[in-house]
């Protein structure tokens, strides 16, 4: 039974390989399913959550200024 698998992958592999692969029809599939799993990344994310943003300068007391958004 562990080669019913195998054997399966192996028709299927030699299928794909007499298909002729479209370059620029796969960069779309690749991009498309990129951004995908980028937007369900980004939806796990607490939209409550809180985060410190701010900038690198320093004044003339040597602080940075920090908010919190």
């Amino acid at each position: 039974m562990i080669f019913c698998p195998f054997i399966i992958a192996l028709f299927y592999l030699a299928n794909v390989r007499s298909q002729e692969i479209n370059v620029k029809e796969l960069r779309c599939l690749v991009c498309q399913r990129l951004v995908e799993e980028m937007e369900k990344e980004i939806e796990k994310v607490d939209p409550l959550k809180k985060i410190e943003v701010g900038t690198y300068r320093i004044d003339h007391k040597g602080d940075q200024k920090q908010k919190t958004k």
